[in-house]
């Protein structure tokens, strides 16, 4: 009988289970219930359309009636019981394709067609409660080695070729977190509270980051061109409002391992001549700032906190900028740290008190009185050559250049070492070439201030402290340029009343060894014309109204044997006279070539005495005065020679004997000379027979 009537239906005769195949009803059977097979078809005789059918996805035991039919809608009950493990898609509306019209069509009157609303009930969530408006969780259980992309939740808008969106009010964004803060009440937000979160959890264990591991990620599918507008993985903007995100990017300092980190070593940021910085910080002042505990404001502001001894050889640096070059440079300002101050507004005026200080580049070393020096360098600036010496430098090589563009404004002073800022104003240590090299045309070519020491050199020199070989001057007199120079005729060094010795210029040196002879100050002036040449001169004035000094010369010499050494010894001459042997107060020398010429009416002589003392002289005046004191000499004047002797002992022509008081005379006396040298000997006349 069953045979014929399953033939008669066209259908398989059923089995004999337990349960219903087929039902029928006004009422479907809830879920959960008894009595219906794996696959039941239950017809609802009370259903609207797409309500008529049902089929159990549940079991004998516990049924599952869904509606294959697909209605409008479904509920939250029938989506919850889905059952585990289910292997086909849950929920899709719409289809998804490229065309308009076959998904589920978006308008002003279907503006969200799939909503999930959500509210408090009135009452405070239980501490600790995590709640989920949605939750979207991937469980991965096995390793996974494709080239899958797996994503938990994937929000995408596409825009099929050639659709503009031209508004510059439209907001396009796949995914979107909108967290809305009503009225205009004074509110308290404690913890942490984003539009947008990101969080990582991971166990204990040590993880291996094969490309990247990353809270946020912005990855461009591209080989498209991009011009105006902006373009960029993060975006921090404001739509409405007078308000201002406080920062727009913030990273708690215990978050992370480094800040920022853009590009890696040989793998940069490429720039471009429409990008040409890696990092872009544009900043402007709207208001008067008070600085807080820094006391300043900063386009970028950098603080590198050392609060752990650090025992290693390494460097640490705040703000750490480097410029390196793997290709050809052409013209340009190249630098690793660049600093510029452009004041460009009309009128603008930079005030306040003396002590105000704007600069391209300013740098400061602050230490409290606790702090201790133990070795090394405290250095306001430090300029390192790293250059290789066999590098091949054909332009300048400067370790601080100090220039000006252009007709621009020259610099008031190259370098200003201001009032007590230094204990030594500049100190040269060992230098190949010069300590210091003035090669221009200056006007002042170091200008020290007051210090405790103007320059000092304390180093060891292969070549000269300082030298001026390359300098040239244009000299108009003697108050004109020279090479150095103190004061002008008429307008000279003060010393002020000062009762102890001083000088312009005190040299202190010591020698040794056995041959040759050291100078202490050496100047070779040389005449290449009719101009007279004075290689040392020296000038000494007596200009007082009242009681003058006892002495003046124009120049003192003394050699002193033993002056701080007892037992001190001057050596044998050795082998005859010589002017570079022996012990003089001053040597003087003339010599001449045996190619030169010395013209009929020329004179020449080591010493020259010229007296000329116009004024009232009430006390003594000689050409020579000479003195001794301790040992007698062996005479007054000595001869030796080892070439020629003198054709005259002395030499005298008519004006010698000129004027009353004359020191010869020709006044008739006994015996035969010819005249008589006047000679004063301990307050009486003498005199020296001169015979022809």
């Amino acid at each position: 009988m069953i045979d014929r009537i399953a033939s008669l239906l066209k259908m398989q005769k059923p089995l004999l289970n337990r349960g219903f195949l087929f039902a029928s009803g006004a009422t479907v059977p809830t879920n959960g219930s008894d009595g219906y097979q794996t696959g039941c078809i239950f017809q609802h005789t009370d259903g609207v359309a797409g309500e008529t059918v049902y089929i159990n996805n549940g079991s004998v035991t516990s049924s599952l009636f869904d509606n294959p039919e697909g209605g409008d809608t479904l509920t939250l009950a029938e989506l919850a019981d889905v059952a585990d493990g289910f292997a086909t898609r849950i929920l899709e509306t719409g289809t998804y394709a490229s065309t308009a019209s076959e998904g589920v069509v978006l308008s002003a009157a279907n503006a969200r067609p799939f909503s999930l609303l959500y509210d408090d009930g009135g009452v405070t969530f239980v501490a600790g409660s995590v709640l989920r408006g949605m939750l979207s969780r991937v469980l991965l259980s096995v390793d996974q080695t494709s080239s899958a992309t797996i994503n938990a939740v994937r929000g995408q808008i596409k825009a099929i070729n050639l659709v503009d969106v031209t508004s510059s009010d439209a907001v396009t964004a796949p995914v979107s977190g909108y967290l809305e803060l009503d009225g205009a009440g004074a509110r308290t937000l404690n913890g942490n509270v984003a539009c947008v979160r990101a969080a990582l959890e991971t166990g204990a264990g040590a993880h291996t980051i094969g490309t990247s591991l990353a809270g946020f990620e912005a990855t461009l599918n591209s080989s498209g061109t991009f011009t105006a507008g902006k373009l960029s993985g993060f975006l921090v903007d404001v739509s409405s409002g007078t308000s201002k995100w406080q920062y727009g990017l913030k990273i708690e300092g215990s978050s992370v391992g480094a800040g920022i980190c853009i590009g890696a070593q040989d793998d940069g940021v490429v720039l471009t001549s429409a990008l040409p910085f890696g990092v872009e910080v544009q900043t402007e002042l709207d208001a008067d700032v008070v600085a807080g505990a820094t006391g300043a404001s900063a386009g970028v502001y950098s603080r590198y906190a050392v609060t752990t001894d650090q025992t290693s050889n390494t460097s640490h640096i705040s703000v750490f900028a480097k410029l390196r070059v793997k290709a050809d440079l052409a013209d340009g300002a190249h630098a690793g740290v660049y600093g510029y101050v452009e004041i460009s507004g009309a009128g603008t005026v930079i005030s306040g008190t003396s002590s105000t200080t704007t600069a391209a580049g300013h740098f400061a070393v602050e230490a409290d009185a606790s702090f201790e020096l133990s070795t090394g360098h405290l250095n306001g600036v430090c300029v390192d050559s790293s250059v290789n010496s066999g590098a091949t430098l054909t332009g300048s090589f400067i370790g601080i250049r100090v220039k000006k563009s252009g007709s621009s404004k020259a610099w008031e002073a190259g370098l200003t070492l201001e009032d007590s800022a230094c204990t030594v104003g500049i100190d040269v240590g060992t230098c190949t070439t010069a300590g210091i090299a003035l090669t221009g045309t200056q006007v002042t070519g170091v200008d020290v201030g007051s210090a405790a020491t103007g320059i000092d050199f304390t180093g060891t020199y292969s070549s000269n402290v300082m030298d001026f070989s390359d300098a040239t001057i244009d000299p108009s007199g003697s108050a004109g340029p020279c090479f150095i120079r103190m004061g002008t005729y008429g307008d000279e060094i003060d010393y002020g009343a000062d009762d102890h010795q001083s000088g312009a210029i005190r040299i202190y040196t010591t020698c040794s060894g056995s041959a040759s002879y050291d100078r202490g100050i050496f100047v070779c002036t040389v005449t290449t014309g009719a101009k007279v040449a004075f290689p040392i001169a020296g000038l000494a004035e007596i200009n007082n109204t009242g009681t003058g000094p006892s002495g003046s010369g124009g120049g003192q010499f003394i050699a002193h044997l033993g002056a701080r050494s007892s037992g001190a010894n001057l050596a044998t001459l050795g082998g005859g006279a010589n002017l570079l042997v022996g012990m003089y107060g001053l040597v003087a020398k003339v010599v001449a070539a045996s190619t030169s010429v010395c013209d009929s009416g020329s004179r020449s002589a080591p010493i020259w005495c010229d007296n000329q003392m116009s004024g009232t002289i009430n006390g003594e005046e000689f050409g020579i005065f000479a003195t001794t004191g301790a040992s007698r000499p062996d005479a007054f004047i000595g001869f030796s020679t080892n070439s020629s002797g003198y054709t005259q002992l002395l030499n005298f022509d008519s004006t010698f004997n000129s004027g009353a008081g004359t020191c010869v005379t020709t006044d008739s006396v006994p015996g035969t000379q010819d005249a008589r040298f006047k000679v004063w000997y301990d307050g009486a006349q003498y005199y020296v027979a001169l015979y022809r």
